[in-house]
């Protein structure tokens, strides 16, 4: 039992490395579209883009933040049944 419980704690840590990796190519993409707003000449397509994309990120940086919290109850969770093992 203990060592299912073992890989399901590094099974979840990894759910949340790739998680994390998830956010930083968010900013990337937030940066992405902050410099085409700045370099391009017309103003009008940057703005579609800059809509867009905020959008798109607001729905990634707020499936990211719940998707933490679950992940990192379920590793909390998964800890303290170990805890109560020994």
């Amino acid at each position: 039992m203990k060592l299912i419980v073992y890989f399901l704690i590094i099974i979840v840590s990894l759910l949340i490395i790739i998680m994390d990796i998830f956010k930083f190519l968010g900013y990337f993409f937030i940066f992405e579209i902050i410099f085409i707003y700045l370099a391009d000449k017309t103003q009008t397509r940057a703005l579609i883009y800059l809509t867009t994309s905020s959008i798109f990120c607001f729905a990634i940086f707020y499936g990211y933040f719940a998707i933490i919290d679950f992940l990192v109850g379920v590793k909390i969770g998964l800890i303290q049944s170990l805890e109560k093992d020994q």
